[in-house]
């Protein structure tokens, strides 16, 4: 009895945060009321209030659900090698890929949450999601093997144009391919 109350009391909170994803990515913080949210879950508005206190908590209770989500499957599905900055600029831009092809309203809503992100969650955002985006960075551009690149080159840019032509070929590849490629399928491309 008590397991399945505690159930149904996660699946409400699940529901909450599936509709505020959809809700806030179309409509934005300031359109969004929690009334709204609160008819797309099928809860009380009260409950709302009851499990984050105010919208401004809410929305921030969904940035923060969304972003370890998202690093999440990254650290669970990209095996990165230290120092090879090709093989991880490849392996994370195709999981993007999947990740904002699969959960496109996700995706949307964390773009829109940082061009909000001061006027809303404020300084808390940055500093919070700071540790996250830096553990990702340092993964991925960390320890690079400096004497794959030639003489002269201007590295950054290099990794830039790199790091943007494998998103490019991540995204064209998986939405010609469909949902139902995997990872393991889209590795033996020709032209990876």
């Amino acid at each position: 009895m008590l397991q399945s109350n505690y159930t149904r009391l996660h699946d409400k909170k699940d529901r909450i945060i599936t509709a505020c994803i959809k809700e806030f990515a179309t409509r934005g913080y300031d359109k969004c009321s929690t009334s709204l949210i609160a008819e797309k879950a099928g809860v009380s508005k009260a409950l709302i209030f009851h499990y984050f206190g105010n919208k401004q908590k809410l929305y921030w209770a969904v940035v923060n659900h969304a972003i370890v989500y998202y690093i999440k499957e990254i650290e669970k599905n990209v095996k990165l090698i230290p120092g090879d900055i090709i093989h991880n600029l490849r392996e994370t831009a195709f999981l993007k890929s999947r990740i904002n092809y699969q959960y496109p309203l996700m995706t949307e809503f964390i773009m829109k949450c940082f061009k909000e992100e001061r006027r809303i969650a404020g300084k808390r955002f940055i500093e919070e999601n700071y540790e996250y985006a830096k553990k990702m960075y340092e993964s991925v551009y960390g320890n690079i093997n400096l004497n794959m690149f030639l003489k002269g080159l201007n590295i950054k840019m290099a990794i830039k144009v790199v790091s943007n032509t494998f998103d490019g070929y991540g995204y064209n590849y998986v939405y010609s391919q469909g949902e139902s490629e995997t990872p393991y399928n889209w590795k033996k491309s020709p032209l990876i």
